[in-house]
């Protein structure tokens, strides 16, 4: 005959999740009080658990420092800018004059090089016209490029004052 192994619902001890926070909260306290041993695993967890959550904690009191501090820095920088690029601020009249004196440097560059080419292309056809006068006529032609360069001159800086 063979024996047969009957299981029988023993009572069992609570979960710890199954019991109270208060009530686990109590038990643990009492044991951590009266346990002396060095090799306990439930204290040594309870030591590490302890540590983590006093870390935790102090690193959110440091994020929410950051953050409050942060904030306002990123709330000035935007009142900062809507209240100095606003139209009209002084910002904004400074940017609009550094734009238009950049646009006025290329507008000048650009203008500068096509009379400069307009310039050597009169002074290639005067050149030829020169060749081709009849000799002893060169005097009259070094006043009209002289007429030209004044003009050109005249053109660069300005309406005279004379004028």
């Amino acid at each position: 005959m063979r024996h047969r192994l009957v299981l029988t619902p023993q009572p069992t001890s609570p979960r710890p999740l199954e019991l109270g926070p208060d009530l686990l909260k109590s038990l643990l306290l009492r044991h951590v009080r009266h346990c002396h041993s060095s090799r306990c695993a439930t204290c040594a967890k309870l030591r590490t658990r302890i540590a983590a959550v006093k870390r935790r904690r102090a690193l959110w009191r440091t994020f929410r420092a950051i953050a409050r501090v942060a904030g306002v820095l990123a709330l000035s920088r935007r009142r900062a800018a809507c209240r100095v690029y606003a139209p009209g601020g002084v910002g904004y009249l400074q940017m609009e004059e550094e734009f238009e004196a950049m646009q006025r440097e290329a507008k000048g560059a650009a203008v500068e090089k096509a009379e400069a080419a307009q310039r050597e292309a009169k002074g290639a056809a005067i050149a030829e016209e020169v060749e081709a006068m009849p000799r002893g006529s060169e005097g009259a032609a070094m006043e009209e490029v002289e007429a030209i360069q004044r003009e050109a001159k005249r053109a660069r800086c300005g309406p005279s004052r004379r004028s």
